[in-house]
């Protein structure tokens, strides 16, 4: 059955995603160990004596919180290759010479590999952090180190190392001259020892250099005795002899001098990252420091990181009412301090396993890398090049569903804010509208577009908004309302009403992120925000928690996920409660932060804003599916034959068509300049037939084992996300296709190992939608932006998809129209008759 009919015939089991081993038996609280720095000198040809020292560079609370790991990359975890498995090719599976015929002619007896083991129970077994038995699964939180009840930021929570001091020093051997012998004066070479972490590297070589010349001048004294026999042989024998082989020895003594300050130079600043580095460690109850951690990256999962370590480290910032602020309350709460802990359930059963750690909106992503959080919780708006590649970390963010859509409103004086909200500055009540804006933002841009006859406040930077504000040089604040909560304004100082407008005019997608390529633990984050939709949906809260195991098939009901999403209901509610607890009087919720039904008219198609496309990213990452595609020459894209979405050929000269297919020519012309030709497509329903496999459907074998790069039409689901018995977990893109008796979603789906492809295949789909929205069509491609995120041989992917299959509109009047008429979901989520957009978040089935 295909898979936009209103049911499916699917597997049954899910992966047991969050700790297949069960380690959940016992533990011991995490201790503290001190990191030690020490260094040493030793004797020099015998005549040197370095002065002992020992360098304790100790950093406060702050410093150890905030501090940078030098060890922050990560390595890409290749499970193909540690699988036998995923190494054997699919049996009897033929190449397709010509492009547009199926691969399922030739797979009569064709017979397929076992499955490979699911990514996730490849997991290295750790020890317990918790006593808790996943399969007698009851709330018995172990003795944890709790990160405070009170869930305050790093700076009340975290486990700084300390640098203690120590000193040694080489014994300074007895002189073998004897009596009468001239003996050189030793150069005495003393250590700096350095107690202000904050002195600079000028002023530390400076010091070196000044205690090592000191020394010099006893140099200059030294008095080298010519040997006898250099006379008797024949060598120079007058005082000038003498003197030359004198300057030359202070030549040399003067190069191995030069020699120390490079050395010493080189020490001294060793030995400030070292203590630094200790100071950022630490202790886990197995003993293995947090540095140890990191420099293993390479090798470990976040999630093995986070089992080992035994909490989470959430990035938040303090600052952001209803997101995470300590304004209410004195206490770190809000939206995404909930979402940190709902993480620190799935991990570990315990929400209170967490350290929350205060980082500002400009640091997100190095810190992510740095290994300094986990995860960012709060406040971070999805756009390509934080998707893709930003040149700061060089690296993109692997970003969660959206729990939040942030975008452009009006807020102040109530009776002008509705004039702003009708986009009304022409009658007579509405004349005296003012409007602050922040000149050179997008904020400037909206408003421009939306309300251009009003009258504009320009503001150079977001403070000179409030301060005119209050002032009442405006009366209405052209911003994002999320960002602009009353408690704010009042505590500066503003005493007239207040209200935030009923209308968005713009979307953006606000979500959690983790680092690139590590699917492992990005699944359990997505798990978290998708837990409180699911609730919402089926109008379950905290008080009815329970009946989320109902959600599940009959053989699922106890496993660890239903155990989790139960927990965290419990725990936090579902969505509905969680904005009314933290959002509602800062953010009213309304248009797009409402959960979308079957009764709800609106479109649900709309494009992510793509913002700063002029970032030059890397290109095509040897060895990846990208370049793997490049180099052989065409896109393999996997298709399940139904009328309108995917239409068999008739005949040999016929070819593909229907509204998955055209998505996957697009994407071969985002890749192949535009070549239509570019596509092979596999029929995954004439190969599931042909196959006895019964653990065969959606084609995920075949995406898990590369013989496909892509495949169109895929149902979304959160069983595909976490995996399965049959394959490892999926990404999909942007949904192109709503089933609006079922709301079922449908998009491109594709492997959730390489970062770079899932956003490849997300970004194109984007602009097919973004073309429509900016009514540029297959006439006018040249219309759509160039982008280099993806290197300069890609740079016109848009222009080439948009030119081989027009924009979203002229797709689906071509290929579906006739069939089933576009409607609701299907339609752009778009302002009409100056209201606002419309809800956008889904809920996505469990199978």
């Amino acid at each position: 059955m295909s898979d936009y009919g209103s049911s499916d015939d699917e597997e049954k089991t899910f992966l047991k995603v969050l700790n297949p081993s069960g380690v959940h038996a016992g533990s011991k609280e995490p201790q503290n160990e001190k990191a030690k720095d020490e260094t040493t000198s030793c004797q020099i040809a015998n005549h040197t004596k370095l002065a002992d020292s020992s360098h304790n560079l100790g950093m406060n609370d702050a410093e150890t919180k905030t501090g940078k790991n030098p060890s922050g990359s990560k390595g890409f975890a290749d499970w193909e290759q540690n699988e036998e498995a995923r190494a054997t090719p699919v049996a009897n599976v033929p190449t397709v010479a010509r492009r547009e015929v199926s691969t399922a002619s030739n797979m009569s007896g064709g017979s397929i590999p076992p499955p490979p083991q699911p990514y996730l129970q490849r997991s290295i077994p750790i020890q317990p952090v918790i006593g808790l038995d996943w399969d007698n699964p009851e709330f018995a939180p172990g003795a944890v180190r709790v990160f405070g009840p009170n869930y305050t930021h790093s700076t009340t929570s975290s486990l700084p190392g300390e640098s203690s001091e120590s000193s040694s020093s080489c014994s300074s051997h007895p002189s073998n001259t004897t009596a009468g012998e001239d003996v050189a004066t030793p150069v005495v070479t003393t250590a700096v020892r350095v107690q202000d972490p904050d002195i600079t590297r000028r002023e530390i070589e400076a010091e070196i250099r000044q205690s090592i010349m000191n020394e010099v001048v006893l140099a200059d004294a030294v008095v080298i005795p010519v040997s006898d026999s250099n006379d008797q042989e024949g060598g120079i024998q007058s005082d000038d002899a003498n003197h030359l082989r004198v300057g030359k020895r202070k030549r040399l003594c003067l190069y191995l001098i030069l020699a120390l300050v490079l050395l010493a130079v080189v020490a001294v600043v060793a030995g400030i990252a070292l203590p630094r580095a200790s100071t950022n460690s630490t202790s886990t109850g197995a003993g293995t420091s947090e540095s140890s951690l990191v420099n293993n990256a390479t090798t470990k999962s976040t999630l093995e990181i986070v089992r080992e370590r035994g909490y989470v480290k959430c990035g938040v910032s303090d600052g952001f009412v209803g997101f995470a602020s300590t304004a209410r309350t004195g206490k770190l709460e809000g939206i995404s301090v909930d979402q940190c802990r709902a993480i620190a359930i799935v991990v570990f059963g315990n929400p209170n396993q967490v350290e929350l750690i205060d980082i500002t909106i400009f640091e997100r992503g190095q810190k992510l890398y740095e290994r300094t959080v986990d995860v960012v919780g709060q406040y971070v708006l999805k756009r390509m090049k934080p998707d893709v590649h930003d040149p700061a970390f060089g690296r993109g963010l692997t970003f969660s569903a959206p729990f939040f859509y942030s975008g452009f409103g009006f807020v102040g004086e109530p009776s002008l804010v509705d004039c702003a909200d009708r986009l009304d500055s022409f009658s007579e009540e509405c004349r005296p509208l003012r409007l602050c804006v922040t000149v050179n933002t997008v904020n400037e841009d909206t408003l421009q577009e939306v309300l251009p006859g009003a009258v504009v406040v320009p503001c150079d930077l977001p403070i000179d908004l409030t301060h005119k504000f209050i002032r009442g040089d405006c009366n209405v604040l052209a911003t994002q309302p999320a960002g602009a909560a009353e408690e704010r304004f009042r505590l500066a100082g503003y005493d007239r009403e207040f209200k935030v407008g009923e209308n968005l005019f713009s979307m953006e997608a606000m979500g959690m992120v983790t680092i690139d390529d590590d699917p492992e633990w990005a699944r359990v984050v997505n798990l978290v925000i998708l837990t409180f939709f699911i609730a919402e949906a089926h109008s379950i809260t905290q008080a009815n928690a329970e009946d989320m195991r109902s959600l599940f098939h009959v053989e699922d009901q106890n496993n660890p996920m239903a155990y989790s999403m139960v927990t965290i209901v419990n725990q936090f509610g579902n969505y509905a409660e969680l904005y009314e607890r933290h959002l509602e009087s800062v953010a009213p919720r309304r248009g797009p932060n409402i959960l979308y039904s079957q009764s709800d008219t609106s479109g649900r198609l709309y494009s992510v804003p793509f913002r700063n496309l002029d970032v030059v990213g890397p290109g095509p990452i040897p060895n990846r599916t990208l370049d793997t595609i490049i180099k052989r020459g065409h896109l393999r894209c996997g298709v399940r034959a139904h009328k309108g979405f995917a239409n068999v050929p008739a005949d040999a000269e016929d070819k593909w068509s229907g509204l998955d297919v055209e998505f996957c020519r697009a994407l071969g012309a985002a890749i192949f300049a535009g070549t239509l030709s570019s596509v092979e497509f596999v029929d995954l329903a004439a190969m599931e037939a042909n196959s006895n496999r019964v653990d065969f459907g959606h084609g995920n074998t075949l995406l898990a084992d590369s013989f496909v790069d892509v495949i169109a039409g895929s149902r979304v689901s959160i069983k595909l996300m976490l995996g399965s018995e049959a394959a490892p977990g999926f990404c999909f893109g942007q949904t192109y296709f709503v089933n609006a008796g079922t709301m079922s979603e449908y998009a491109l789906m594709t492997r959730d190992d390489d970062s770079q492809w899932v956003a490849f295949v997300y970004w194109v789909t984007m602009a097919i939608i973004y073309a429509e929205e900016k009514s540029i069509g297959q006439m006018d491609f040249v219309q759509m932006p160039i982008t280099r995120l993806f290197g300069e041989e890609l740079k016109q992917c848009f222009r080439d998809s948009v030119a081989a299959v027009g924009n979203y509109g002229e797709i689906y009047n071509r290929t579906l129209q006739s069939i089933l008429p576009r409607s609701g979901p299907n339609m752009l989520n778009e302002q009409i008759n100056g209201s606002g957009l419309g809800p956008q978040h889904v809920a996505v089935p469990l199978y």
